[in-house]
């Protein structure tokens, strides 16, 4: 198995600038993937903590069809850029961040939304 992303909570939100309140309603998330090289992959999704469950099994899922994934790295890895973990081809979660062209913070702030392959998957305003 190749491992792409084994951090620790504190590693993962590390450097954030998210409030104390929105961190602890944060869980880190081991999923396992397949990915464009054919070879099973771990990874990690840094999300809010009543989507764990639902997403751990979304993953089994996805493994089991052999949809695949090109990686899953907290966007910490990133120093907190969404376009350089976009152009990465990177699934992610969290990232305390705003909607672009726009004051409201997204739903990622609040790791809400999950990006999944967003080089194949763009987001089109």
């Amino acid at each position: 198995m190749v491992i792409d992303s084994n951090l620790s909570f504190a590693e993962a939100i590390s450097g954030t600038t998210a409030p104390p309140d929105v961190l602890g309603k944060l869980s880190l998330v081991d999923v396992e993937y397949v990915s464009f090289d054919g070879r099973l992959h771990r990874g990690q999704l840094l999300l809010h903590r009543t989507l764990a469950s639902e997403v751990k099994q979304l993953f089994c899922f996805i493994k089991e069809i052999r949809f695949p994934i090109g990686k899953v790295i907290p966007i910490v890895h990133y120093g907190w850029s969404d376009e350089a973990s976009m152009a990465d081809n990177n699934t992610s979660s969290f990232n305390y961040r705003f909607i672009a062209s726009s004051p409201r913070l997204s739903l990622h702030a609040f790791g809400l939304a999950i990006d999944i392959n967003p080089r194949q998957n763009p987001v089109i305003y």
